[in-house]
């Protein structure tokens, strides 16, 4: 539990989350994946609002802890924090104040390939299509399937107008 005093200055500061996640991307040649990916490919009347932020990276640990270091700095408050995910080998920056998931650090395989858009590094399109493919083919993975056919959806709709 946190103070209200904390929940405060979360609140009033956490726009300033994406800056702070991309910016430790682009430091640190990660690849930025998931949603915020897919919207960065997409005109912006097919981006869907997404918070969490997954990425990849050589050491997913060792990144999500340095995340966490820089928002607390930024909050001057210790409202993040590192916990593992689901799936071993990646590590979920959570905040105290929501209990909302910041940031998914994973361990980049080297089938990941990668666009820069600006200075940040994005999963491609191609990329992104195979796992949300897979992912449906993937019965243990039923809780992403609508997602997954709604992200497919907005690819068809960005080939068609091209």
């Amino acid at each position: 539990m946190v103070s209200i005093k904390v929940a405060k200055k979360f609140h009033r500061n956490k726009k300033a989350i994406p800056r702070i996640v991309r910016k430790q991307v682009r430091k640190n040649k990660s690849i930025l994946t998931g949603g915020h990916a897919l919207n960065a490919h997409l005109p912006p009347f097919l981006d869907k609002p997404t918070e969490d932020f997954d990425i990849f990276t050589d050491k997913p640990r060792k990144r999500a802890r340095e995340l966490e270091r820089k928002l607390d700095k930024k909050f001057d408050a210790d409202i993040f924090f590192v916990k593992p995910a689901r799936f071993k080998g990646t590590f979920k920056v959570m905040n105290r104040v929501t209990e909302k998931e910041v940031a998914d650090f994973s361990k980049r395989k080297p089938e990941v390939t990668f666009v820069k858009k600006g200075e940040t590094r994005v999963a491609s399109i191609s990329f992104l299509e195979s796992k949300f493919r897979e992912s449906l083919r993937d019965p243990e993975s039923r809780f992403r399937h609508a997602k997954d056919r709604d992200s497919l959806r907005r690819l068809q709709i960005l080939r068609s107008l091209k």
